[in-house]
């Protein structure tokens, strides 16, 4: 048996909560899909609908903490959860929905990271690089800082993408 979520009625917040949760309970096996687009036309499993909140209370003791996270803010917080959910078995939980992990310590929040949102990515990405697993490059620029990135995998969470910086491209 498979969960779904459905997703449609889901905030901005709580669908990024799910991604996370869906993520990082599914590095082993699928135990966790989001009901969205026509996805479930693919899902052959029994299918089990449950809401987020019970999903989380159903899975969160699968995670050693809390990657907290800000998308009301004009950064890349997300990008920096990510980054620590890959290479730590961490949860990423946006600040405003912390009571949905309760009992999890949080272990990483990406509000402490200071600098651009390049050197912020920069800094998290360089403390945790040996745990990822980096293929290919990809450009991006984010509120002006010119950056090259990698996307990369965690091994250990199998077929997670997240998007790294790797250094800054010279044009």
């Amino acid at each position: 048996m498979v969960y779904a979520i459905k997703t449609e009625r889901l905030s901005r917040d709580e669908f990024a909560f799910a991604v996370f949760l869906q993520g990082g309970v599914n590095k082993t096996q699928r135990s966790i899909v989001l009901d969205l687009d026509n996805y479930m036309a693919y899902v052959k499993d029994e299918v089990k609908y449950i809401t987020l909140d019970k999903a989380s209370d159903m899975f969160k003791d699968r995670f050693e903490g809390i990657a907290v996270f800000d998308l009301s803010a004009d950064d890349v917080s997300i990008n920096l959860a990510a980054t620590v959910c890959a290479a730590e078995n961490y949860l990423g939980v946006p600040r405003n929905l912390l009571h949905m992990a309760e009992g999890l310590k949080v272990k990483f929040d990406a509000a402490d990271i200071r600098g651009s949102n390049a050197e912020r990515q920069r800094a998290v990405f360089e403390k945790y690089k040996d745990k990822l697993d980096r293929r290919g490059l990809v450009h991006q620029v984010v509120k002006g800082d010119d950056i090259t990135f990698s996307f990369a995998t965690s091994p250990s969470l199998k077929g997670i993408l997240l998007f790294l910086p790797t250094r800054r491209r010279r044009t």
